[in-house]
């Protein structure tokens, strides 16, 4: 029998994955097309995401008021996580008074001292095939976190592509580049159709033996760390809008220093002139006496 589907909304219960086994609404669309992911009131906006599920931050940028911090462990707490960007009109981020300690005012001098240390950096990607070879101008995690660590997370799992070879794989035995690897390591092989993480059993001079089974051609990609750095681009904006101000304070203290020398100036100025013109009247005195003597003599 076919299905009715009323405008009033239609709800999905995944009751099969015990992540959303609950007994609020998996999902919910509204009769107006508003989308709810674990709230059956998505009335905010076209897509409501209710709750948040602890995961490993793969390299990921994490925007909002939680991130400004340097990361106590390698987990967070996403409600959306996507692989590649996202684009909008608009972001708004949380900021409303009422949920925050305030400690107190930033220390401008201080943030425009942290700013200047940070190095803009001129880079393209080492994963071109998928990141494409585009150049960026932007900062090293690395480097601002010897400077400026809030903005800094340290912890995060990712594969990087420190290998990024073709090479062939038979008996386990990949002939790569060896260099930063270990025994132990879990790397990224991709095969025709098929892309696994697995571990390096073995190492030496010149290949790598895997656990895997597979002939053949195959791609490696990287390993895996636990120690992946990115950066919290939202408190560098914030740290320039302070330094912004420190720089603001600077120009008038000296528009003020410029218009009081400016007074000064037109002071001595009016002074000189007072002067010079004392100096004519004098003039004017003496000079018919002195002609009055030179007639004498």
């Amino acid at each position: 029998m076919k299905k009715n589907y009323r405008l009033l909304g239609i709800l999905f219960f995944i009751l099969s994955n015990p992540l959303y086994a609950q007994s609020t609404d998996a999902m919910k669309i509204l009769a107006n097309g508003n989308v709810g992911i674990g709230t059956s009131t998505p009335t905010q906006a076209r897509l409501v995401v209710s709750g948040e599920q602890s995961t490993n931050a793969s390299g990921m940028f994490v925007y909002g008021y939680r991130s400004s911090k340097v990361m106590e462990s390698g987990t967070v707490k996403n409600s959306i996580y996507a692989t590649d960007g996202v684009t909008a009109q608009q972001f708004n981020v949380v900021s409303d008074a009422r949920i925050k300690k305030i400690l107190g005012v930033s220390n401008n001098a201080n943030d425009l001292d942290i700013l200047s240390k940070i190095v803009i950096t001129d880079y393209k990607m080492i994963d071109s095939v998928q990141r494409g070879n585009q150049l960026y101008k932007k900062v090293i995690a690395q480097q601002v976190e010897q400077v400026y660590p809030l903005a800094v997370t340290t912890k995060q799992t990712e594969i990087i592509p420190n290998v990024y070879q073709l090479s062939t794989i038979q008996n386990g035995w990949i002939p790569v580049n060896s260099k930063d690897l270990a025994v132990g390591d879990k790397i990224k092989l991709v095969f025709s159709g098929d892309v696994i993480l697995t571990d390096i059993l073995a190492i030496n001079k010149e290949a790598i033996r895997v656990n895997c089974t597979k002939e053949g051609s195959v791609f490696v990609y990287g390993k895996e760390v636990h120690d992946f750095h990115s950066v919290d681009y939202e408190a560098i904006a914030m740290l320039n809008v302070s330094a912004t101000q420190a720089l603001l304070k600077r120009i008038e203290m000296l528009e003020n220093k410029n218009t009081n020398l400016v007074q000064t100036v037109s002071k001595l100025e009016k002074e000189q002139q007072q002067t010079s013109d004392r100096l004519k009247a004098i003039e004017q005195l003496l000079l018919p006496a002195v002609a009055e003597n030179d007639t004498v003599k």
